[in-house]
């Protein structure tokens, strides 16, 4: 997870996303896996693909404020302003 986030930053999106995606494939119970994956697909522009990561991140953890509201961001993006006033009021 620690070199998703690094990478995320330096804006290295595409490897930021492959490195959440072997976190979540070696600890698929772990939510904050799904949330940096849904926010690397939303850095690289893919708000539909997000929205599963994040509808994943809060299916484990359904307390995670921060799942929640970038769930809520992916709806918007995708225009879906009701969904994600539901999420942001979750």
């Amino acid at each position: 997870v620690n070199l998703g986030v690094t990478l995320a930053r330096l804006g290295r999106f595409a490897e930021a996303e492959a490195a959440f995606g072997l976190a979540v494939r070696l600890d698929p119970t772990a939510p904050g896996g799904y949330t940096n994956l849904g926010s690397a697909c939303l850095d690289r522009g893919r708000p539909a693909d997000a929205e599963g990561w994040f509808r994943q991140a809060v299916h484990l953890d359904p307390r995670s404020a921060a799942a929640r509201r970038l769930l809520g961001v992916a709806l918007e993006a995708q225009g879906q302003p009701a969904a994600a006033e539901a999420e942001y009021r979750e």
